[in-house]
């Protein structure tokens, strides 16, 4: 509950004459969800219907759901409302400032998280501010709701790192959803010197560790390619007796097959079933992967017609039915075998049946590289003028205005088609290029200067 005890009393003293019609916390929230949008013409709705104690059941939920003016407005109201009631009944309701008075920690605290939780950060901020301009101390969660959106949604280590030091000089403690956002700031920068010394810190101030800790912690191992180290955090994990979850497993799994090491990602895949868990797109996907780095075609194939490929009788629902990094892990499968019809049939099953709605930038690239591997070059060409168009994002002459190709892509497709002296289709591809992104055409140029001339060359630099 939000209210102060002298709010709650504040509320049965105002609505002391009304009869109980529904429990107070059900009726606000049916009030707040029905009249949120215009509660000021519906106080008298509210206050004919309301038990006792529904006025401080609506202001939680709306100090609660981030409405803070609103809460505030709905206060004003109820000691208008009360002076009414004493002016025309001589009965005396005692409304003191006090008693009115919800600028409490409390409230300042839930709307700071409540602001920072859907992303309106500034607004967050400008909370925080007047909280400490009026000597209110906030809270360890209002910290953790600012830190966490600056540390996921925002990557400004920065000001993390400033409201971090903070709560330090506030003598505010630390806790676990701090100390991993910590620990996730240095593995997001591989910096795991630091991320163990954090995570010791957190050790010292006696602050237990959770998952998400060691998922983190492995995380960066894996990335690093520290196969011991990645294994001995696992370790940990266990022997702090904590279950590990999905992802902690997968990131093991991805990590022994992009190494080659397929006996060590079915080995997690065996712990993995044994956890009472079962593999997902992302696992059989790190399989996939892992077959094709090792040149076990047929197992690879395998793993995509049994786990991964929807079956025909896949009903659409609008929505793609498999993952981009699925479709991208067969297609560099096709790739390296040398089997581009089958990924030529396969793209076109995917993408008629329903299965893959709208093919991601990410699929056309490495699709175009599967084509060009297989020297199917007219069906590499089609893939950049057709299946990588988007909407209405289209220049004015015709083509897209985003790099919706990447500089590698085109650097492919340029060498290859004037490899095979198929200069008039070279040009056209330059045409799509030159439309897009100014970095992509200057990276392209500047890495193939012979497939240039003299004048385009001049129009890239003036542009």
């Amino acid at each position: 509950m939000l209210s102060t005890t002298r709010n709650i009393t504040l509320a049965s003293k105002i609505l002391s004459r009304s009869s109980c019609v529904l429990p107070g916390v059900a009726f606000s929230k049916l009030f707040f969800r029905k009249y949120n949008s215009d509660i000021s013409s519906n106080v008298t709705k509210l206050t004919q219907a309301d038990p006792v104690g529904s006025y401080s059941s609506l202001i939680d939920i709306l100090f609660k759901e981030g409405y803070a003016s609103e809460g505030q407005s709905l206060i004003q109201q109820l000691q208008d409302h009360a002076a009414g009631v004493s002016s025309t009944s001589g009965a005396h309701v005692d409304l003191t400032d006090t008693e009115l008075n919800f600028e409490t920690a409390i409230n300042f605290n839930n709307a700071i998280i409540t602001a920072a939780n859907s992303g309106n950060v500034k607004r967050a901020e400008a909370i925080l501010k007047e909280m400490k301009d009026k000597n209110f101390t906030p809270s360890c969660e209002a910290y953790n709701a600012l830190t966490r959106f600056y540390a996921t949604k925002q990557r400004d280590w920065k000001r993390v790192y400033e409201l971090i030091s903070e709560m330090s000089h506030c003598g505010i403690t630390k806790d676990i959803h701090v100390f991993n956002v910590i620990i996730r700031g240095f593995v997001n920068n591989l910096d795991m010197t630091s991320a163990i010394h954090s995570f010791n810190q957190m050790l010292d101030e006696e602050v237990r560790p959770n998952v998400a800790t060691f998922n983190a912690m492995i995380d960066g191992f894996t990335r690093k390619g520290w196969k011991s180290e990645s294994e001995l955090w696992f370790s940990k994990l266990k022997e702090y007796k904590l279950n590990p979850t999905i992802n902690t497993y997968n990131m093991l799994v991805e990590f022994f097959a992009r190494t080659g090491d397929i006996s060590g990602a079915l080995r997690y895949v065996k712990y993995l079933r044994e956890a009472g868990l079962q593999p997902d797109q992302r696992t059989w996907t790190a399989l996939l992967e892992g077959y094709t780095h090792t040149s076990n075609w047929s197992l690879g194939y395998s793993v995509w017609e049994s786990h991964l490929r929807p079956s025909d009788t896949f009903i659409p629902n609008g929505l793609n039915a498999i993952s981009e990094n699925a479709v991208s892990a067969f297609l560099r499968l096709c790739a390296a075998s040398g089997q581009g019809q089958r990924a030529f049939k396969e793209w076109e099953y995917l993408k008629n049946s329903g299965i893959l709605v709208r093919p991601s930038v990410a699929n056309c690239n490495e699709l175009i590289n599967c084509y060009l591997k297989n020297r199917m070059f007219s069906e590499a060409k089609k893939v950049l003028f057709e299946e990588m168009k988007r909407g209405d994002d289209v220049s004015e002459l015709g083509f897209f205005a985003k790099p919706v190709a990447s500089w590698k892509t085109y650097l492919k497709l340029l060498s290859s088609f004037a490899k095979e002296n198929r200069m008039r289709e070279l040009d056209e591809i330059k045409v799509v290029m030159f439309a897009h992104d100014q970095q992509v055409v200057e990276t392209v140029v500047e890495e193939l200067p012979q497939l240039f001339s003299v004048e385009e060359k001049l129009i890239t630099k003036k542009n």
